[in-house]
């Protein structure tokens, strides 16, 4: 079972939830900790700063977190713009 942990105020330590978090059947550990990774840390960002549908979200980097990022903005009816520097 893969372990769900979320952020913990400054100062504090880190628990582990009380409950272990269940993954789907076809999802494996692997599976669970690449969507969390880049996913989570997308979803984090605009969590913690209360955006509505109505406000636009600045993506710079379109790797995997920058689409994750834009994914969720879309998915919750709001608007992004992207921005991807290429050299060479």
């Amino acid at each position: 079972m893969a372990h769900q942990r979320t952020h913990p105020p400054a100062g504090s330590r880190w628990t582990a939830p009380p409950r272990p978090a269940l993954l789907p059947e076809p999802l494996s550990h692997v599976d669970g900790a690449l969507v969390s990774c880049g996913s989570g840390t997308a979803y984090e960002g605009p969590l913690r700063l209360q955006l509505s549908g109505q406000d636009r979200l600045l993506v710079t980097g379109l790797g995997p977190v920058g689409l994750a990022g834009e994914a969720h903005r879309v998915a919750d009816g709001g608007a992004a713009v992207e921005v991807c520097i290429v050299f060479g």
